[in-house]
Parts: structure tokens; C-alpha cells; sequence
């Protein structure tokens, strides 16, 4: 906070707030790693990378990504905490499934 008299003898008190801004990345390029080196997680019950070419889960790109069975109970756990209490957040991703038998979760703190 910082206070100013101005000439008439008034005081105006000027406040000045900062946002801390959170992002996180990851790329599953065979890792488990943040692009920023902050966020890093752990593959949790063995879930595998796939290619753009392994079958039968051929995509369109040329980077890896994580395979996740929830029959298997698999997911990557991030150790360090994203407090989003009373903030707006935005997640993108891009998922694909070839079953969809019962409820699973995608984000959870």
C-alpha cells in the first residue's frame, strides 16, 4: 500500500494486486515431466506411451502420448498442490476412448 498527500491535504491510498499465474504442460513425450519443470508427476499402476503408429490407437501427430487403462486403475499423480480454491481454471486436453461402460474421472484434487 502506498499513501499520497496531495496538495488539498486529502490522502489517497492506492492498492496494487498481483495474480500468480499457474500453468502446467505436459507432453507425455515418455515422461511424466512439466514443460516448465515445476508440475512433474508419476505414472501410477504402469500406464504405457503410445507412438503415433501403434496400432490399434493409430492419431494424427508426432509427439507420444499416455495410454491410461481404468480397468487397471492407471493415472499420473502430480505431487505438487494447484490450490484452485475459489479460482477460475481452465483444463485442455484432448481424450480418447474406445469405451465409455462406466463413469471415470478425468480431474480430481
Amino acid at each position: 500500500m502506498n499513501f499520497h498527500k496531495i496538495p488539498d491535504g486529502a490522502i489517497i491510498t492506492t492498492t496494487t494486486t498481483s495474480t500468480t499465474v499457474v500453468s502446467a504442460y505436459w507432453s507425455f513425450d515418455n515422461n511424466t515431466n512439466d514443460l516448465y519443470g515445476v508440475y512433474g508427476g508419476s505414472i501410477v499402476n504402469g500406464a504405457s506411451y503410445l507412438s503415433p503408429t501403434t496400432s490399434p490407437y493409430v492419431y494424427s501427430g508426432s509427439d507420444q502420448a499416455i495410454r491410461l487403462q481404468s480397468t487397471s486403475n492407471q493415472s499420473v499423480s502430480v505431487s505438487t498442490f494447484f490450490n484452485l480454491t475459489y479460482t477460475s481454471f481452465t483444463v485442455e486436453a484432448f481424450f480418447f476412448s474406445r469405451f465409455f461402460a462406466v463413469e471415470s474421472v478425468i480431474l480430481e484434487q
